[in-house]
């Protein structure tokens, strides 16, 4: 699944890379790495990184509905929803010339952070009790 990802992710610079060259050989003389930025469409660049927070966004859902086996990748995939969504907001906050989107992503990072924090300790003490993280073998440990 990563692999898709990355390819995916691989392909949208390409054509990002491709639409730069032909902005740049229209253009006459040198330009400066700012004016090949401004060259680009904006619209394109936002529309492919939607698309990219999208596709992370339900590999993490997937990722928590489909795992009843591992706590470890179900954290991962929490951690994925979380970062999809930080990105959005800071996709909008840009957009919009709104700093309000983020004061959210510090909120949702820190969230994440509490989050990891606890989830890596249980994952730890669920290893050194039961050398296991799966989750029919965590019910061992209320007792």
């Amino acid at each position: 699944m990563i692999n898709i990802i990355i390819n995916i992710f691989n392909f949208l610079i390409v054509i990002n890379s491709e639409m730069l060259q032909n902005e740049c050989s229209r253009a006459k003389g040198h330009l400066t790495i700012v004016e090949h930025f401004n060259n680009l469409n904006f619209l394109s660049i936002v529309d492919n990184l939607t698309l990219i927070n999208l596709i992370c966004f339900i590999t993490g859902i997937l990722t928590v509905l489909l795992n009843r086996n591992n706590l470890l990748i179900t954290l991962i995939g929490v951690e994925l929803v979380l970062l999809s969504a930080n990105m959005i907001f800071i996709l909008g906050s840009f957009i919009n010339n709104d700093p309000q989107g983020l004061m959210y992503v510090l909120c949702i990072l820190t969230v994440s952070a509490v989050e990891t924090g606890l989830g890596v300790a249980v994952l730890v003490f669920a290893y050194g009790t039961i050398s296991n993280t799966n989750y029919s073998r965590l019910n061992n440990l209320k007792s």
